[in-house]
């Protein structure tokens, strides 16, 4: 659902982790269901932190300027309204 709402919207998705990359390898080894290509890693928690992701899943949209546009929590974040529509 993730991918497919990249994709109907065309806004891309970032998957942040603060797996190291030997960890990630192994994730993504045995994982076999869509996933954003896009991951960044976050040893440090910074992008935990500053967008408060107290729940994981946590998805936010954040706009061309650097604002948050919606914020959603657990599994079915996407169905919230704010991630309906960003415009």
């Amino acid at each position: 659902m993730l991918i497919d709402w990249e994709k109907d919207q065309g806004i891309p998705v970032i998957a942040v982790t603060d797996e190291d990359e030997a960890k990630v390898g192994e994730f993504f080894g045995k994982y076999d269901k869509p996933f954003p290509a896009r991951v960044a890693i976050d040893p440090r928690g910074l992008v935990t932190d500053a967008y408060r992701a107290t729940a994981f899943p946590t998805f936010v949209l954040v706009g061309a300027k650097g604002e948050v546009l919606g914020y959603g929590r657990g599994a079915d974040a996407l169905e919230q309204e704010a991630f309906r529509d960003p415009d």
